[in-house]
């Protein structure tokens, strides 16, 4: 009786009994992009898009309180532009404005997509009262992985001009 012998693979020996390098090549491709789309669940991107849309219904957009109306010279001073103002963040407030914002970000998902809710709040300093606030959700990621180009975003509301809406300068029509 014959002895088969079992083909062995060493580094550096020739690849015996039919084992093309082009099988060995397809395999180890096919196993890199396995792994690499690990986690990507085709529907997940949509799921959470369907969510963020039903958060900002409950709870997103602007909500102001007080009405800010500004000499001409004030909102110029303050820097003012295209009907609003660009603040100083709370933690970088400059003494001189008497306004500023803060921004409180919330993790609803961290995990590929990422969600997240952000409030801005903006406050006039002498009072500390809140003159407006904006609520907006986001959705980034949950993308097929390719890793070459960057991952997709879904915002709801969009645009929402919270300073453009609580300061207005007398005599102008808005």
């Amino acid at each position: 009786m014959e002895k088969k012998s079992t083909p062995v693979l060493l580094v550096g020996a020739p690849i015996q009994e039919g084992f093309s390098m082009k099988k060995l090549l397809f395999a180890v491709l096919l196993n890199a992009a396995l792994v690499g789309c690990a986690g990507y669940v085709p529907g997940r991107q949509s799921y959470w898009d369907a969510q963020v849309k039903e958060m900002c219904a409950k709870d997103g957009g602007v909500t102001v309180y007080e009405i800010v109306e500004l000499s001409e010279d004030e909102y110029m001073r303050l820097g003012g532009m295209n009907g609003g103002l660009s603040l100083p963040s709370a933690s970088s407030k400059k003494n001189y404005h008497p306004y500023f914002y803060e921004l409180i970000d919330s993790q609803i998902r961290e995990s590929s997509p990422t969600v997240m809710r952000t409030e801005m709040l903006v406050i006039r300093g002498s009072d500390k009262k809140i003159l407006g606030r904006s609520v907006q959700y986001f959705r980034r990621g949950g993308d097929f992985p390719t890793g070459i180009v960057e991952d997709s975003t879904f915002i709801c509301p969009e645009n929402l001009q919270l300073t453009n809406q609580i300061f207005r300068v007398k005599g102008r029509i808005k």
